[in-house]
């Protein structure tokens, strides 16, 4: 910073964290979680830094209780020290969140959920205690004068990152896809009985 006074001293600082909200932010979060990665020996370890982290959100697990309780405690002594201490710890397993210890200092290092409490992880909102992801739809009614770019705009407005309800959307987009093939315009309005197919 420059001084109040030219005759004090240059006065010099470092940022020593990630500053959420700036552009950046997203990038350093993940690129300093690489670097971690690249350090640790464990195969598993280096698997869950570099494939379950979105910026500063985990979602993984494991096949047993006890290998997600392992990979608890190697997140743990593994990011802390690096200044990524973890917390909103979940799990469909009660058995797990009962291993993890609570921090007294942090309310939410575990989250403590009833039995109809969801948490919402990446734009997904998941049901831990009968482990299942929830789906909100908007209230759809056809409009009067489809065009391909009104059909594309209805599929894409389902929220999906992981393609968990692919299989119900993929004959929207074959129907797209056919439509492609007749060439028509992306303002052009359907046929009549294009538009009743999609309805």
């Amino acid at each position: 910073l420059l001084p109040k006074k030219p005759a004090d001293q240059l006065q010099e600082y470092r940022l020593c964290t990630v500053t959420y909200g700036t552009r950046s932010a997203s990038y350093l979060a993940t690129r300093c979680l690489a670097e971690i990665a690249k350090s640790t020996d464990d195969p598993k370890l280096h698997r869950v830094i570099t494939q379950d982290f979105y910026v500063d959100d985990l979602l993984s697990g494991g096949t047993s209780v006890d290998e997600c309780y392992q990979i608890y405690n190697s997140l743990l002594t593994t990011l802390n020290p690096a200044g990524f201490p973890l917390r909103k710890w979940c799990s469909s397993s009660v058995n797990l969140i009962n291993q993890i210890p609570t921090a007294c200092d942090d309310p939410t290092f575990v989250l403590k959920l009833t039995e109809d409490d969801m948490v919402t992880a990446l734009g997904l909102t998941w049901q831990p205690i009968t482990d299942q992801f929830h789906f909100t739809f908007k209230h759809w009614s056809p409009l009067s004068n489809m065009t391909k770019r009104t059909l594309l705009s209805d599929i894409n407005s389902v929220y999906d990152p992981i393609g968990l309800i692919s299989p119900a959307l993929i004959l929207d987009k074959i129907f797209i896809q056919q439509l492609w093939g007749m060439k028509l315009g992306w303002d052009d309005i359907l046929p009549a009985n294009l538009q009743s197919r999609w309805a």
